[in-house]
């Protein structure tokens, strides 16, 4: 990210200012290693709005390698109360931050929909349809 905040041709330098990380890690999938980078909730509006090109700038940088930006959330458990706060507020429950963490996954694609196969074995499969944008 310094070296895209740096560079004088990157259009994307202003909007990078504000922008810190909290970690990244690599994960391999099907011998292809994708990028998992998580920011700050509080400066996730200014990523998602740079996400296409910051994308495409990191992927060029990281050749062969996928790029998936993921906010970083708090999920409060059922006994919230131990912490001093008086309810749990919907965003921080499990289920919430899950659904927000798939939303952050696919990236600037939409989600339209969303379908759970359950085998006869017991295993579930969640099907996740795309905008086709």
């Amino acid at each position: 990210l310094f070296d895209i905040e740096v560079s004088p041709s990157s259009d994307i330098k202003a909007d990078l200012r504000d922008v810190v990380l909290c970690g990244a890690q690599d994960l391999e999938v099907k011998n292809r290693t994708a990028l998992i980078v998580h920011f700050p909730f509080r400066v996730w509006k200014t990523v998602q709005k740079i996400q296409g090109r910051l994308i495409r700038e990191l992927e060029k940088k990281f050749n062969k390698k996928h790029v998936i930006f993921v906010a970083q959330r708090t999920i409060l458990d059922k006994n919230f109360r131990r912490k001093g706060l008086k309810i749990r507020p919907r965003s921080r429950t499990l289920t919430s931050v899950h659904e927000s963490i798939l939303e952050d996954v696919v990236g600037p694609a939409e989600i339209f929909g969303k379908r759970t196969r359950i085998s006869v074995d017991g295993t579930k499969l969640l099907k996740v349809m795309l905008d086709p944008k």
